[in-house]
């Protein structure tokens, strides 16, 4: 506590009162944290010698007490050392032996929460270590570090193996890619400085670029704002960033930067609610792609791989010097790492599947929910145990919907003309509408090996994103009487279609439509990023997915989705092309002056790979 409040000479007197105890009973394991203490004192008076000299000792102590984690952060602090002298190839070994002690650990741990868990408390070591190789110009050795912490269990299970996954080399990307493709890869969006990469066929570069004169910008301008927003914010039901929480031992005085997170809400809340957004996205403009304009200019199509809070925003939003929106400048998409998108290319799927089968015009009972809603972060643990155990169970989990304040959904008139009006256009596809938009059938056709024979499905219906919760994230279809209480032999189901059961579905799909609210949204893992219904989709077995990344107007959402299915049929294009393509024409007022608005287009955005 002394030292994190910048009075080094207490912290000293402590940590070395703590090591003469520890000596005197004979804790060694208690020691080595002291001697690293110690080390970190020095490290912040700026004696490096002398920070070396303790970090190595703890080091010592450790090794021969077979303390696999602590190794690995005395490694951490060490090349953390080494970077603040400058002396890269001494950090960048001293930082790669703590990251092979990292990925034993997490080898063994035996769940996928876990793994994800485990990698966002040391997720500061990848990140230092991309920072060595950044300033040191060793750009393909940062794409691999990058690639080694982004999206690591989500190509695991992709990749059907929990170890020795192949990450590709940079320059196997480049190969791969079209002279008129380029990829943007931001990393560290929680420090100050943000690290972005760009790389072509023929070119890469890496960059830190301080957030700072940003930050200060838009709080000069909307700090009375943000505040009020920040305020109202700490709310159980709200999107949370759940960041890193460091390692034990040395700590940056650059810790995570708050600010800018809650920046980025506010010019979420600005896209949500409607309202003019051009001064913040022609700042976020100079923030994230100016950089690295150059790199990119001659490019069509923009390939985008974003980080922690930046998951939550569409770049096609931002405006350039110009006046004009990314959007109008590349085609763009997204993806959650190159290695996802290695793994998905690899797929190979039938050519003879059928054209569509599309979900709409679910029936939604109205619900009485009595149960007390959450009110604070002491019944929400309560709840995510009880969660846990019910789903081990295989029981029902439609009453913890209600403890959260979600339920009461209305019925959506809007999806129904829309999956009509799709079926007019995809004449070969099928439609299913009302009370047969149900959980039932989904995972019937699933079991009877019926669900893998389309090219795409589409669901509109509503969507719930619970961050909070992950395993209760869901596409909510039809909410019927007949549902199945606690007794999992009963053939009914509760109309969630939850994460869990999502991943169970067997799609061979080139294109799943979420055509519903805040379905790109989810938990935010540092490193492993988004885990919602995105995720489990791809682990289904769909190649791409159109998803949303706010509450959206049910009458604009069915003029964007015709649009799309229209331009993909007539046109031939992808589908990926398709959804640029009606943005623009949303922009221009193709579809009327009301909706030239990035509330209405912005919201849809495409993940996964053109097929």
């Amino acid at each position: 506590i002394y030292l994190a409040w910048d009075k080094k000479e207490k912290a000293f007197e402590y940590f070395n009162m703590a090591l003469k105890i520890n000596k005197r009973i004979g804790q060694e394991s208690n020691m080595a944290e002291n001697l690293s203490n110690i080390g970190a004192v020095y490290y912040f008076r700026g004696n490096h010698d002398k920070a070396l000299y303790y970090f190595n000792k703890a080091l010592n102590v450790d090794k021969r007490l077979g303390n696999v984690e602590d190794v690995a952060t005395r490694y951490h602090n060490i090349g953390s050392l080494y970077l603040k002298q400058n002396k890269f190839r001494k950090a960048a070994e001293n930082l790669l032996k703590s990251i092979e002690k990292i990925e034993k650990i997490r080898e063994k741990t035996p769940t996928d929460k876990l793994k994800r868990t485990y990698l966002q408390k040391q997720i500061k070591t990848y990140q230092r270590l991309v920072l060595v190789y950044i300033r040191n110009n060793q750009f393909d050795k940062a794409f691999n570090i990058i690639e080694l912490s982004k999206a690591k269990v989500l190509a695991e299970r992709l990749a059907g193996r929990r170890m020795d996954l192949s990450i590709p080399y940079l320059k196997e990307v480049q190969q791969d890619m079209q002279g008129n493709e380029g990829l943007l890869i931001y990393t560290n969006s929680n420090l100050n400085n943000l690290v972005e990469m760009s790389v072509t066929s023929n070119s890469k570069q890496g960059i830190e670029v301080n957030k700072e004169d940003f930050i200060d910008k838009i709080q000069a301008r909307y700090s009375e704002e943000i505040d009020e927003m920040v305020k109202r914010k700490n709310r159980i039901r709200k999107i949370k960033s759940f960041g890193s929480e460091g390692i034990k031992g040395l700590w940056d005085k650059e810790n995570e930067d708050e600010e800018f997170e809650n920046i980025i809400y506010y010019y979420r809340k600005l896209l949500t609610e409607g309202k003019n957004t051009e001064y913040m996205a022609r700042e976020l403009y100079k923030l994230l792609i100016t950089p690295l304009e150059d790199e990119i200019k001659d490019k069509q199509e923009l390939v985008i791989v974003p980080d922690g809070i930046l998951n939550f925003i569409p770049f096609e939003t931002l405006i350039d010097e110009e006046g004009k929106y990314l959007v109008e400048k590349y085609k763009i998409s997204y993806i959650q790492s190159e290695t996802v998108s290695a793994i998905i290319k690899d797929r190979s799927y039938p050519e003879d599947r059928k054209e569509l089968l599309a979900f709409g015009g679910a029936v939604y009972e109205e619900e009485d929910y009595e149960e007390d809603i959450i009110k604070n972060e002491k019944q929400l643990a309560y709840l995510q145990k009880q969660v846990n155990k019910v789903l081990e169970e295989r029981g029902s989990i439609e009453k913890f919907y209600g403890k959260l304040g979600y339920g009461n959904w209305s019925n959506l008139p809007g999806t129904l003309a829309e999956v009509k009006s799709i079926g007019e256009i995809m004449k070969e596809g099928e439609i299913t509408t009302g009370k047969e938009v149900k959980e039932e059938k989904v995972k019937e056709l699933s079991k009877q090996d019926e669900l893998d024979e389309y090219r795409v499905l589409h669901f509109a219906t509503h969507g719930i994103v619970v961050p909070e919760v992950p395993e209760l994230s869901a596409v909510v279809l039809s909410q019927l009487e007949e549902k199945q209480g606690d007794d999992p032999d009963q053939s009914g189901e509760d109309g969630y279609l939850r994460m869990g059961e999502i991943v169970n579905l067997d799609i061979k799909a080139d294109f799943v439509n979420l055509s519903a609210c805040d379905t790109g949204l989810g938990k935010i893992y540092a490193g492993e990023g988004v885990v919602g219904l995105t995720q489990s989709f791809l682990l289904a077995g769909a190649n791409s997915l159109s998803v949303s990344l706010w509450s959206v107007v049910d009458k604009s959402t069915a003029k964007f989705m015709v649009a799309v299915y229209k331009l993909v049929k007539e046109e031939g294009i992808s589908y990926a092309e398709a959804m640029n393509e009606v943005k623009l024409r949303f922009i221009n007022g193709d579809f009327g002056n009301k909706y030239c608005k990035p509330y209405y287009w912005a919201p849809f955005i495409y993940y996964g790979v053109k097929k």
